[in-house]
């Protein structure tokens, strides 16, 4: 329902980036963010430009590797940018990428030229160091879609 309001809203095929806490290949961790990249992968009038790892439900190495045996199950083409780490809790950066999270999801919007979809399935906080880096990437960002948590008390 909500990614059909996103397509009415922004014509045309809809670009999304997700910010997800992956869990793919990790036994005993929840792989419902996976699931829903690998089911905007198969819609046609999607395109996936970013997968961002942050930590959620695991490590953020674990989530880190959860996102790069995602892009390589499905291959690049399909997830062209993978990127980990550079929220407020956790500076791990996966080696084989050249910037953080934030940053690629900075570089994305930036480079995009038509407004993203943003998806945030895990912790908010690559998306509150994405507004506070770079305030000028909101601008891009047509809909934010968030996934909630749970509380504790």
């Amino acid at each position: 329902m909500l990614l059909a309001s996103a397509r009415k809203m922004l014509s045309g095929r809809t670009h999304v980036v997700v910010d997800a806490d992956t869990a793919l290949t990790t036994a005993g961790l929840d792989v419902d963010d996976d699931l829903a990249v690998l089911w905007l992968l198969g819609a046609r009038d999607v395109r996936v430009r970013a997968l961002t790892a942050v930590h959620g439900n695991s490590l953020a190495a674990l989530t880190c590797r959860g996102a790069h045996n995602l892009q390589a199950a499905c291959g690049r083409a399909q997830i062209p940018r993978v990127a980990c780490g550079g929220g407020f809790f956790t500076s791990f950066r996966s080696s084989s990428t050249s910037s953080d999270a934030v940053e690629a999801l900075a570089d994305t919007a930036h480079e995009s030229g038509r407004p993203l979809v943003l998806l945030a399935l895990g912790p908010l906080t690559t998306v509150a160091a994405l507004l506070q880096r770079h305030p000028e990437a909101a601008i891009k960002i047509g809909l934010l879609i968030l996934m909630g948590g749970s509380l504790r008390n």
